[in-house]
C-alpha cells in the first residue's frame, strides 16, 4: 500500500448534507465509506467490528468530542484521524500520515467534484 492510500473511511458528522456531498466524493474515488456515523457509541461499535484505514470527521462532529473519540480511536483500534474544522485540518496525535492527509484533503476540498 501506498503511503497515501487509502482504502476505508469510516465517515463521522452528524451533518445529513455535509455528511452526502463528503460520502460522494470518497466514493468517486473507490473509497469504501463506513457510515456515516453520527455518535461516538456508534463509532466504537463499528470500528470495532469493522477495519478502517482512517476516520474522518467533519464538521460540526469535529469538535471536541471528536478530538477524544479521535485520541481513543488510534489508542485502542490503531485508527488515524483526519479531523476537518472550518476548511482547517486540526491535528493531534491522532492524525494519519502527512501524505494520506494530503491525499484526503485534496479528495474533499470544498472545489473538488465527485467525478
Amino acid at each position: 500500500m501506498d503511503d497515501n492510500d487509502v482504502d476505508t473511511v469510516m465517515l463521522v458528522c452528524d451533518n445529513e448534507e455535509e455528511s452526502r456531498t463528503l460520502l460522494g466524493k470518497l466514493v468517486a474515488q473507490g473509497i469504501r465509506v463506513i457510515g456515516p456515523v453520527t455518535n461516538v457509541a456508534q463509532a466504537k461499535t463499528l470500528v470495532a467490528q469493522t477495519f478502517a484505514d482512517i476516520a474522518v470527521f467533519a464538521r460540526p462532529s469535529a469538535g471536541p468530542l471528536g478530538r477524544d473519540l479521535a485520541r481513543d480511536l488510534m489508542k485502542t483500534w490503531g485508527v488515524p484521524s483526519l479531523i476537518l474544522e472550518d476548511g482547517a485540518e486540526s491535528q493531534g496525535e491522532w492524525s494519519p500520515r502527512p501524505a494520506q492527509a494530503e491525499h484526503l484533503r485534496r479528495l474533499l476540498a470544498p472545489d473538488a467534484t465527485a467525478a
